[in-house]
């Protein structure tokens, strides 16, 4: 079954100036019956990608056939169309595709994923969908551009990218006579180092790149990207690449005004086209099983300024209720002067976690977890947003009370 998109004109003001839609639509449900895969159904999906149009691409796992998962997209107002499916054969690709990661898109509808390719967990490649095709970009054992050594046998489904100029930026291991990681841009059919391990790493005393561990992209080309060090005074830290060379935005240990805890674990790095950065800033936890990090509040560095927008104690907009942590993964934008980030937190009231904006110095909440969604039930688990200039976002939630387990949602705030 399909869905189209129906927006309701009920809206809620927020303190920012800006306007939300009351309720988000469900776009593609678990159980909805898969473009391209005869008697295959979505069985569960993964982080959507949006564009400034309010198209969506996503990856799914696929039930009640051999096809196993595939990459789809949805068009503004339309239904799924897939766009690659296990088992799929790429022109120049000598085997067949058989998994995917998540897909990032742009404006113009190309879609960059990274795929595994044939039997196994040791070959893979990324990949960008246009008007004319397919195309390979990378793959295990091809030579890396710039170093002596070929892609490797992972490229990261968190270190990908892709502007509307087309340009995909990407992470990938290397391996043959220097091992280690990448980050590499690709432009108009060539591929080049942005930061390879044991590059200096400027800003850091000495510090050199060994481990990258997730970037973004905005529409300049310019990268961030969060990296381990060796040696220098730091161990981590996140940097911006540009045309002007790379630059240390900040680093373990670093002190912000106004705040006496010093950065500890940076994560989900996030950049939007006026050159900002946000990143989620963790600490250690110590003797827990699992999780290992505790994120602790979202960090904006701005005309080089480093500051705090959401922490443990930050109150939501004119409500009591405060944040208490579990912060996870700002999406920043801008757009003909408006600017924000998308974020899901944990509340001190109802113990939920919420989808929140943050805009014009205020937080104001979208919704939260156990509020009624479009499609039957309760929101019960929230995560995997986006964020488009335009306003447009999207999200999935694990749904209780529905037919439906879970899906991809839609809606778009009005700046």
């Amino acid at each position: 079954m399909g869905f189209r998109r129906v927006f309701l004109m009920a809206t809620i003001t927020l303190g920012c100036g800006s306007t939300i839609a009351q309720q988000p639509q469900g776009i593609v449900l678990l159980g909805q019956s898969a473009p391209g895969a005869p008697g295959a159904v979505f069985s569960s999906v993964g982080r959507p990608a949006i564009n400034n149009l309010g198209d969506i691409a996503f990856r799914a796992d696929l039930s009640g056939t051999g096809l196993h998962s595939g990459i789809f997209h949805v068009a503004s107002g339309m239904t799924p169309t897939n766009v690659a499916l296990f088992g799929d054969t790429i022109a120049n690709v000598p085997q067949q595709l058989t998994d995917f990661g998540n897909p990032v898109l742009n404006d113009t509808r190309q879609i960059a994923f990274n795929a595994r390719i044939g039997d196994g967990y040791d070959n893979q490649g990324v990949f960008l969908k246009t008007t004319s095709g397919i195309t390979p970009i990378a793959r295990t054992g091809e030579s890396a551009a710039g170093t002596p050594s070929t892609f490797g046998n992972r490229f990261c489904t968190f270190g990908l990218a892709l502007n509307n100029s087309g340009i995909v930026a990407f992470e990938a291991t290397l391996q043959g006579s220097v091992a280690g990681d990448g980050v590499f841009k690709y432009s108009n059919g060539k591929i080049d180092p942005v930061a390879v391990t044991g590059q200096a790493a400027p800003g850091t005393q000495g510090g050199l790149f060994s481990r990258f561990t997730g970037l973004s992209m905005n529409q300049s080309g310019q990268i961030a990207f969060v990296a381990t060090l060796d040696s220098g005074g730091a161990t981590q830290g996140v940097f911006l690449a540009s045309s002007a060379g790379i630059t240390a935005i900040a680093l373990h240990g670093q002190t912000i005004p106004n705040d006496a805890d010093a950065i500890d674990t940076i994560l989900q790095p996030s950049i939007d086209d006026l050159g900002n950065v946000a990143f989620v800033d963790s600490i250690p936890i110590r003797g827990r099983v699992g999780a290992n990090t505790l994120p602790r509040r979202i960090l904006i560095a701005s005309a080089g300024i480093l500051s705090s927008f959401a922490s443990v104690g930050t109150q939501i907009g004119s409500e009591t209720a405060i944040l208490k942590g579990n912060f996870q993964d700002p999406r920043l934008v801008s757009s003909a002067g408006n600017s924000g980030a998308l974020f899901v937190a944990w509340r001190s009231q109802r113990g939920k976690n919420a989808l929140l904006l943050y805009s014009r110095g205020g937080i104001s909440q979208i919704l939260q977890e156990g509020d009624p969604s479009p499609v039957g039930g309760v929101y019960s688990f929230i995560g995997n947003q986006v964020f488009s200039p335009s306003g447009y976002y999207a999200f999935v939630s694990n749904l209780e009370g529905s037919a439906a387990k879970s899906g991809i949602f839609i809606d778009k705030i009005s700046w």
